[in-house]
């Protein structure tokens, strides 16, 4: 039996296996997930951590499980709105990563249109193709010239993706 889906407006896919599954087919491997974390885990059971400070404690509880530091962040991948949500991630950043105002930001937000919770899938899927295929990132332009000016000068290492 085919079970057919069709996707409606903003709607976003990004298909995760184990590393052995990808090798077996033959499929690219465009990156390791090393850790996670979410603002709903910073309080208790059914009470979400909406402000900056459940951001924090999701950051901190990725970073935690993927064992690394901080600093050893080269790129964040975000999905910004235009509004209040976006000061949050920023306060977030520069609550937990000591080189806030020199990591590079990436998102396709700005150049496919806002899609609500799918931009940070789309954002990461496509930044990771683009890592993994050596193609040139775009710039960010958000119209704040503190972000719009960092620029990454190496392939990263370590990529955070915030949302």
């Amino acid at each position: 039996m085919v079970v057919e889906k069709v996707l409606g407006e903003g709607a976003a896919v990004l298909v995760m296996e184990t590393a052995e599954s990808a090798q077996e087919r033959g499929g690219p491997v465009l990156a390791d997930v090393l850790g996670y974390g979410m603002s709903m885990d910073a309080v208790g059971f059914l009470e979400p951590a909406l402000d900056s400070a459940g951001l924090v404690h999701a950051i901190e509880m990725a970073l935690e499980r993927s064992e690394v530091a901080a600093d050893e962040v080269g790129l964040v991948v975000w999905a910004p709105q235009g509004n209040a949500q976006d000061r949050k991630v920023l306060q977030a950043l520069a609550a937990v990563l000591p080189q806030h105002e020199s990591v590079p930001l990436v998102t396709t937000t700005f150049n496919t249109g806002y899609i609500e919770s799918a931009s940070i899938l789309v954002s990461l899927a496509t930044t990771l193709r683009a890592l993994s295929t050596g193609t040139q990132l775009w710039p960010q332009r958000t119209g704040m010239a503190e972000l719009d000016s960092r620029a990454l000068t190496a392939r990263p290492k370590y990529v955070l993706a915030c949302g």
